[in-house]
């Protein structure tokens, strides 16, 4: 066995961590300054077990130590995980992280991770029993600066799973998302490919998101080319006054309500409209809004029905 209360010696900020790790092989070599080792096995808690090789040079000034860890294989039991996180915060997650860690159930890792502690790149694979993400983030903190570039890919997420929201399905997306964080203050950038996402009993295809936030300045541009629905929306959210604002605009080019099982009754039911949202107010009880509908077009097995402006 191997506690994090020994290795304190070489990494004191591991000596308040208390966790043991047990059925340790591995080969180690090298000195304190310039450390590395191959570790071919080892367990914490019941059953999470871990396979990895490091090279970390400038211990024992841990925070200024640069790291170079590849993580081989690494299967993670949800319940491991908690424990391991509350002995090294000494505090427990947040309820609704906990439930999302125990929807996951278990998680297999396979990972690199290269550079300092305020300054490095992470690039991997996360495969659960909820669907797959891989990822490649890149994080430089200077001061109270933040500046974080990320790529990631979902295959098969159960989103409604991770968040215990049965509504959810699938979601298969690429997303780049790239900011920086300046003493509480965000900046920042996230655009999404949505291949896959399932809602209800239907499954949403070629939707793309391009969000955007600047303080408490917030927008988003988003598409959609679904055989099923085809719109064009674009959104603005502006906190930074006393009265806060809402703004939104859909182009909602083609609805199959009969194709998106939202009408099962009738064969044809086809909705095309304009719609437009202004809304503001300090706070959401003294919300106001207006919301407008212009060029409305249904078409049902009786008929078509159409409208020019509703306010």
């Amino acid at each position: 066995t191997l506690s994090t209360d020994d290795v304190g010696y070489f990494a004191p900020g591991l000596r308040e961590w208390h966790t043991v790790v047990r059925d340790v092989e591995g080969t180690f070599d090298g000195v304190v300054r310039d450390f590395a080792g191959e570790l071919l096995s080892a367990t914490i808690g019941e059953n999470t077990t871990v396979e990895a090789d490091f090279h970390i040079t400038g211990l024992p000034e841990w925070q200024t130590s640069k790291y170079v860890i590849g993580i081989g294989k690494l299967h993670a039991e949800a319940e491991d995980v908690l424990t391991v996180v509350e002995d090294v915060t000494k505090r427990r997650l947040p309820e609704r992280v906990e439930n999302i860690i125990r929807n996951v159930e278990w998680a297999d890792v396979r990972a690199t991770f290269g550079g300092y502690l305020n300054a490095f790149r992470v690039v991997g694979n996360v495969a659960t029993s909820q669907g797959d993400i891989s990822a490649d983030v890149d994080l430089h903190r200077k001061a109270k600066l933040y500046t974080i570039r990320t790529t990631a890919k979902t295959s098969r997420l159960d989103v409604g799973g991770l968040i215990g929201k049965p509504v959810l399905g699938a979601l298969d997306a690429d997303i780049v998302a790239n900011g920086t964080i300046d003493g509480g203050y965000i900046v920042g950038a996230a655009d999404a490919a949505v291949g896959s996402l399932r809602l209800g009993k239907y499954s949403y295809s070629n939707i793309d998101v391009d969000a955007r936030v600047n303080g408490k300045e917030y927008s988003v541009v988003a598409n959609a080319d679904d055989p099923n629905l085809k719109f064009d929306l674009q959104g603005l959210v502006n906190m930074t006054e006393e009265v806060k604002t809402y703004d939104a605009s859909l182009m909602l080019n083609h609805a199959d309500l009969h194709g998106l099982g939202i009408n099962k009754r009738d064969d044809i039911s086809q909705l095309t409209a304009m719609v437009g949202l202004h809304a503001e107010g300090a706070t959401l009880d003294d919300l106001t809004a207006d919301i407008s509908i212009a060029n409305a077009n249904y078409l049902y097995p009786e008929g078509e029905l159409a409208t020019d402006l509703v306010t």
